[in-house]
């Protein structure tokens, strides 16, 4: 019995070990990379970077007014002018007015400091006088003066010294910015403004309008084949002619002291329509050719037609 358990288990035995997995092949050794020295490769330049555009500036070198790098204050100081001896006119002192400044007006408790504009500037808006501190100041306006030469005063007094405001007059010309300071004695008695762009421009104009005016050259005449037609009144004119792009009417010299009749262009058909035209002394100027046209005055029961008609038309 025993020795038959033995050759039951003997078979099974052998079955385990045929079903046994075979063992793992070795691994092979990993062979060596071997590189070569980085010093034999062929180097190449690194790529240099594009240059900055030349919008790339600091902010402040983009700064095209140097006041625009100020703080507030400095700003403000800046424009702060301050009375001068030789802005004195009398008693009166008199600023170069100009939009950006802040003039600088002194009071004095019990004094009145009269604030002159321009004669003729009026005081304008619901609020024309405003000032910051209106508890401790006393402000009012008056006028001087009649019809054109008519001025306005705007009259500030402070109730202490010490004081310090600011005023704003708003005018119909202009806007006034001033600073306020109250002070124990030597108070400006009053303050006026010049205004040297408005001085200048006159000063052009009397100038030009002094100087004579060269006397005007109408252009040449290449087509005169003109006829004037019509009755012998005062402003019948001389003569026509063209230049090939525009058409000149000569009148008598003393036209310039009367009122030109206005001109019509005439078609084929009779229908007219009313033309631009320049008046340079005694000549007419119409900025084109035409072939028919009539000066027009009065009214259609007695109006009175002189034609210019161009060559055989």
């Amino acid at each position: 019995m025993t020795r038959l358990a033995i050759l039951l288990v003997l078979p099974a035995l052998s079955a385990c070990a045929l079903s046994r997995p075979a063992p793992a092949p070795a691994l092979l050794p990993t062979p060596a990379i071997v590189t070569a020295p980085l010093a034999d490769a062929p180097q190449s330049a690194p790529t240099p970077l594009p240059p900055l555009p030349d919008t790339a500036v600091p902010y402040r070198a983009l700064s095209p007014h140097p006041e625009d790098d100020l703080s507030p204050s400095e700003a403000i100081a800046l424009a702060r002018v301050e009375p001068s001896a030789s802005g004195w006119r009398g008693a009166v002192q008199v600023y170069d007015y100009d939009p950006g400044a802040l003039f600088q007006v002194w009071t004095a408790p019990g004094q009145v400091t009269d604030l002159a504009l321009q004669p003729g500037e009026r005081l304008v808006g619901s609020g024309p006088i405003a000032a910051g501190d209106t508890a401790r100041w006393i402000l009012g306006d008056t006028i001087s003066g009649a019809g054109a030469g008519v001025q306005v005063h705007v009259l500030v007094k402070p109730t202490e010294p010490g004081l310090h405001t600011n005023l704003i007059l708003n005018t119909d010309r202009r806007t006034y910015r001033l600073e306020l300071r109250s002070r124990s004695q030597d108070p400006m008695p009053a303050v006026a403004w010049r205004f040297p762009a408005e001085e200048a421009a006159a000063a052009q104009a009397a100038l030009s309008a002094a100087l004579p005016v060269p006397p005007w050259t109408p252009p040449p005449v290449i087509e005169a084949g003109y006829r004037i037609e019509g009755p012998a009144v005062a402003w019948r004119p001389l003569r026509a002619w063209d230049d090939g792009v525009r058409t000149v009417i000569e009148f008598a010299p003393d036209i310039v002291t009367r009122d030109l009749p206005p001109l019509f262009l005439v078609g084929r058909r009779g229908r007219s329509e009313l033309v631009n035209y320049r008046v340079r002394d005694r000549w007419m100027i119409v900025d084109r050719l035409f072939d028919r046209a009539e000066l027009r005055l009065g009214d259609r029961a007695g109006e009175v037609r002189v034609q210019i008609v161009r060559g055989d038309r």
